[in-house]
């Protein structure tokens, strides 16, 4: 019991104990029988406001979904075994180096495509110039126009850029053209459910690696390929990443979704949105929610004063 745990126990059974605890798992198990509800740990956890607890509630969206106690430092999960096999299965993780690459990459947002990020920022700087209202068909342009030249400033003045000069290059462009409209209709989509102001939009996926990081800490802890120290280090930097990338939990919560999308759903709008959006407007309206009890940015007030 507890395996490669501190309180790992050793029994003595029989054959037909271990037939009636199989028996009784088969019949009463659910693999989603626990999910999509909010579990808080009312004792033993972080101070509120503190960089460790925002760094936990950056991982809420996965606890959410996995019906995982959002803000307990104490990590075992679904049982050490299990751990190793949800990191080996979904993350392809095998050892303590492998967390320690894939923590590293998802605390730095290296692990989802570059250019998501490229193609949003290409918006941000024409809001700059122009106002909040930015022409899609100027973002496309700003879009190809920076790819070009970072072409030229990566591989030299020589490097062909132009259209017409590499078939593979022009593709990649297309693609990215093509990923504003699906950026577009994502916000559209995103308003139209609330998940996203009137006049709102995302200025950045990075909670898609951060949120993952956040949940990445436990797991790592959970398959002991992380000592206590170093999951502790790992959320307070998620909870950096966060305050440097956005101002509240909601417009992480939109950077978290269009992530998911762009990652899973391909425009389908099927579980892979319908779910997380009701993990959003669970987060941003249940009163247990650690979004309405730890204060986004330091210093700020809660809208609740329940400790988690």
């Amino acid at each position: 019991m507890n395996a490669a745990t501190p309180c790992q126990q050793f029994y003595l059974t029989t054959d037909d104990e271990r037939a009636v605890w199989s028996d009784l798992h088969d019949k009463y198990h659910r693999t989603d029988g626990l999910g999509n509800r909010i579990d808080t740990r009312r004792t033993g956890a972080p101070e509120t406001g503190g960089p460790l607890l925002h760094g936990l509630a950056c991982g809420a969206h996965l606890c959410f979904t996995n019906g995982d106690a959002w803000n307990t430092v104490d990590w075992h999960g679904a049982g050490h075994h299990n751990e190793i096999g949800r990191l080996e299965e979904w993350w392809g993780v095998h050892d303590r180096d492998d967390w320690l690459s894939l923590q590293e990459r998802l605390l730095t947002c290296d692990v989802s495509p570059w250019y998501w990020d490229f193609v949003l920022d290409a918006r941000t700087a024409l809001a700059r110039r122009h106002g909040p209202r930015v022409d899609p068909e100027l973002w496309r342009d700003q879009v190809e126009a920076a790819l070009r030249r970072r072409v030229v400033e990566t591989g030299g003045p020589g490097e062909p850029h132009r259209p017409g000069e590499d078939p593979e290059l022009d593709q990649f462009v297309a693609h990215l053209r093509g990923l504003v409209g699906k950026v577009l209709r994502y916000e559209a989509r995103f308003r139209a459910d609330e998940l996203l102001p009137p006049d709102g939009h995302v200025g950045t996926v990075a909670a898609w690696d951060i949120g993952r990081a956040s949940k990445m800490a436990r797991w790592g802890r959970g398959a002991r390929y992380a000592g206590h120290a170093e999951m502790i280090k790992a959320l307070e930097r998620a909870s950096e990443a966060a305050r440097s990338a956005y101002t509240s939990w909601e417009a992480f919560s939109a950077g978290y979704v269009l992530g998911r999308c762009l990652h899973f759903d391909e425009e389908s709008y099927g579980s892979w949105y319908t779910d997380v959006l009701r993990a959003h407007r669970a987060l941003t309206t249940d009163p247990d929610s650690p979004w309405l009890t730890v204060p986004f940015r330091q210093g700020a007030p809660a809208r609740l004063t329940r400790q988690g």
